[in-house]
């Protein structure tokens, strides 16, 4: 009894034990069962920025290949899929690990491939990615996909960088190495610098794209791609104006063109009309010359058959030979004559055809009208018809004296043509005879030229031995004026022995001193004339500079007072202020205006002081957050914009990184500037969209994107789906 006693207390206390242990073992369950739901929460918060941040068909695509990955797992009871589980190592997203601080820096420099799905096989590269993909494709599941094969990657060697400025990218991860090829294809080519100027200068020196931590990037390709954008615009640019010149001068040509022709044919005009009543008067006595002749080449040839001939006297006998052979003169003139009037009788044949194939026949036609009308529609119609036929006989009556002006106009030219030609042959023989001369001019001048250069030659070789000979008497030149060649000579030869007695003497002290001293004054002058200008220039310096820095003050003050106006708009509660930064690490505030002008020597930029609560003391930009930076950096756009407005601005999400407050207060503030400007702006908010004129809509559609008008409601759907949705 007492065995079953203690044994019964025995296992009381052991049911105890085990009871306080289950209540402990409960509330750890509890306790683990909240943190692990608060970082489930925390996880699906992330994920929703994810999507927020990337595009929605690469979230749609990773949520996608983790159902079918999932897919493969539960299907997986026999191992078939061992290959597709053991292949699928997740997004490249989940194999980084890294500081926080470096999150900015890491998400610029990957962007979407952050969302790429890593995967290897042994056997084949591509299966485990093609097997993901065939029952992606099966399942019908929206989105886009894109996989890192890590035995495909091909990755560029690592880059050391060590610089106390900043670091190579890799050398922040914490990975394994299995993946290393991944990350060096993805970050291999980048390094994280202290600031974006930095960044370029190792951009250019190192061949690094450098980022640094609030995501500014700085790449050689970048930079490389503005350089040729511009040299592109430039070339363009010059290869207008060229073409502009070209067809300058082809209209200037045409134009010279147009008016030499119009010139000459107002000449030719003029001249038709100064000898038109002299030709016709002329016709009209070749005319009547004609009858004239006609009637004594009719009683000649009566005469003709008489045999007279040798009753006539010897003088009477000349006569009649003269009179025969001017009669085959006026015969060879008369077929001339004829042969214009049969010309002339050949054009009104043709138009007395045309007179009765058309005209004539058009009027028949109208007179069978006129009687099928009645007499009112008769009337009008016989005034019309009457009308035309008037304006009919009138043209042809101006094409008939346009034939015969052409006709002597025709002839006029046939004389012109020839004087011409005349001229011309004379103007070629009066060329050849210059040519000729010319030729002789040029053996001559050939001839005088070689003399010239002889005669030149022998004048220096002269002038020369004059200097040699230092300076002269007064006395020298008429001194020895008058003496022979042979008395010159036997007097030089006299000094040359005289001259040997003094070979130490400097014999060139006084010539050497005479220049010396000339070129004295010479440098004298000059160096006054330089002091002169040397006094100008710095006093035209002083002015500009004076000039330079009041403006720089007055524009200054304006950004100033403007930047403080709009940060207190869109931050109620806080305050802002530029400063203009020295090289002595010092400022200098809008207040001090009185500074000299030399002090802005030591100007090297401007600064910005601002305060988000009014009550704490105000901080620089490096000690702000990403969306503390938009918003100053949009009150110093706006700033700006008051000062010295532009004709539209174009903003890319400057909303992204802001809350509500401030993104109803910088839509309020572009409102407000849309009077004098336009803005357009893309957003994923619908606070910018309250004051909006005009809505479009970007879709993207079979990896095209497309842009439509929208109303605001649909912009309001749109925005408030991809906030909902990511």
């Amino acid at each position: 009894m007492d065995k079953a006693s203690s044994e019964h207390g025995r296992l009381k206390q052991e049911f105890d034990r085990a009871m306080v242990a289950q209540l402990d073992a409960t509330r750890e369950e509890k306790e683990v069962r909240e943190q692990l739901n608060t970082i489930n929460g925390e996880i699906s918060q992330m994920e929703q920025q994810m999507r927020c941040l990337a595009a929605k068909s690469v979230t749609n695509g990773v949520d996608g290949v983790r159902r079918v990955v999932q897919w493969f797992r539960d299907n997986n009871l026999d191992g078939r899929h061992d290959d597709v589980v053991k292949g699928y190592h997740g997004i490249l997203l989940d194999l980084i690990d890294c500081e926080p601080i470096y999150f900015q820096a890491v998400e610029v420099t990957a962007g979407n491939r952050l969302l790429f799905h890593v995967v290897s096989d042994d056997r084949y590269p591509n299966l485990v990615a093609m097997k993901i993909m065939k029952q992606f494709n099966q399942q019908n599941l929206p989105g886009e996909c894109n996989f890192f094969p890590i035995n495909r990657v091909v990755a560029p060697p690592r880059k050391e960088y060590q610089d106390a400025d900043g670091r190579a990218i890799l050398d922040v991860f914490d990975y394994d190495d299995y993946y290393d090829s991944v990350f060096r294809n993805v970050f291999g080519g980048t390094a994280i610098v202290r600031d974006l100027h930095l960044g370029a200068r190792f951009a250019r020196s190192e061949g690094f794209d450098c980022v640094t931590l609030d995501g500014d990037q700085a790449t050689l390709a970048e930079i490389q791609r503005k350089v040729n954008e511009k040299m592109n615009a430039v070339e363009k640019i010059q290869m207008e104006i060229d073409k502009a010149d070209n067809d300058m001068r082809v209209y200037k040509q045409q134009h010279r063109n147009l008016t030499e022709k119009k010139r000459f044919a107002s000449e030719q005009l003029h001249a038709m009309s100064r000898n038109r009543e002299p030709k016709k008067a002329q016709l009209l006595d070749l005319r009547n010359r004609v009858r004239e002749l006609r009637a004594q080449l009719e009683g000649y040839e009566s005469q003709i058959g008489s045999d007279f001939l040798s009753q006539l006297s010897k003088s009477e006998q000349l006569e009649c030979e003269r009179l025969q052979r001017e009669i085959l003169e006026k015969k060879q003139r008369l077929d001339q004559v004829a042969k214009e009037r049969s010309a002339l009788e050949t054009t009104k044949q043709r138009l007395e055809n045309q007179l009765t194939t058309n005209l004539l026949r058009k009027r028949d036609s109208l007179t069978a009208k006129i009687s099928d009308i009645a007499v009112d529609e008769k009337r009008h119609n016989l005034q019309a018809e009457t009308a035309e036929l008037n304006s009919i006989i009138q043209r042809l009556n101006e094409i008939v004296r346009r034939i015969a002006e052409l006709d002597e106009c025709l002839v006029e030219y046939e004389e012109s043509a020839e004087k011409l030609n005349r001229e011309l042959e004379d103007v070629q023989e009066q060329q050849k005879d210059l040519e000729a001369q010319l030729a002789d001019f040029s053996k001559q001048a050939d001839v005088i030229f070689t003399k010239q250069s002889t005669l030149q030659a022998k004048r220096e070789e002269n002038v020369k031995k004059i200097r040699e000979l230092g300076s002269l008497p007064t006395d020298a030149f008429s001194k020895y004026q008058g003496m022979s060649t042979k008395q010159l000579d036997k007097k030089l030869a006299e000094c040359m022995h005289e001259l040997k007695k003094y070979e130490n003497v400097n014999k060139k002290a006084l010539d050497q001193f005479v220049q010396a001293a000339s070129q004295k004054e010479d440098l004298t002058k000059r160096m006054e004339d330089q002091q002169k200008s040397q006094k100008s220039i710095e006093d035209l310096i002083q002015v500009l500079d004076t000039r330079k820095y009041d403006a720089i003050q007055l524009t200054f003050k304006q950004v100033s007072k403007n930047f403080a106006e709009v940060f207190k708009k869109l931050v109620p509660n806080g305050s802002g202020s530029l400063v203009i930064q020295t090289n002595k690490d010092d400022s200098i505030d809008t207040s001090q205006s009185d500074q000299a002008a030399h002090i802005m020597e030591s100007f090297v930029g401007v600064g910005i002081r601002v305060s988000f609560d009014g009550n704490s003391e105000t901080r620089e930009m490096v000690q702000l957050s990403g969306g503390q930076k938009s918003l100053v950096a949009l009150a110093l756009i706006f700033a700006i914009q008051k000062c010295d407005p532009a004709p539209f601005y174009l903003f890319d999400e400057i909303d992204a990184a802001l809350d509500g407050q401030h993104r109803v207060a910088v839509a309020d503030m572009i409102h407000e500037l849309a009077e004098n400007a336009q803005f357009i702006t893309t957003t994923f908010r619908p606070e910018l969209l309250e004051s909006a004129e005009k809505y479009y809509g970007v879709k993207f559609r079979n990896k095209v994107s497309h842009i439509d008008v929208v109303t605001k409601e649909q912009a309001y759907d749109f925005v408030e789906d991809d906030t909902t949705h990511g």
